[in-house]
């Protein structure tokens, strides 16, 4: 489960425009806006009430609604680690329900 942390987190930062800006609580607000069903197809198919393949449409909704663009990639390595703090902490203040789903620590 470790693997989908990474490829959400990654995921979740990769979005950008749609009314939303490249900061932390910008991307954090995206990332809430985007990500409830999939948080929820994350606790259906960890408990098996839910087939791969309708994780997998959910999965390709959220990543389409986050975008391409990851603002990090012109960040340094300090800088990536305050980013990410930064937008986990938007997103437990944002939509704590989501980020728990998602098995992100506080």
């Amino acid at each position: 489960m470790k693997n989908i942390y990474y490829t959400f987190i990654v995921l979740t930062l990769a979005a950008c425009g749609r009314g939303y800006d490249n900061s932390p609580e910008g991307l954090a607000s995206k990332f809430c806006d985007c990500s409830e069903e999939m948080g929820k197809a994350i606790v259906k198919l960890k408990a098996q009430r839910m087939t791969q393949g309708e994780f997998e449409t959910i999965k390709r909704e959220q990543e389409a609604c986050m975008g391409p663009n990851d603002p990090r990639q012109s960040m340094s390595e300090g800088e990536v680690l305050n980013f990410d703090a930064a937008f986990l902490k938007a997103v437990f203040e944002k939509c704590p329900n989501t980020a728990r789903n998602y098995g992100f620590k506080e």
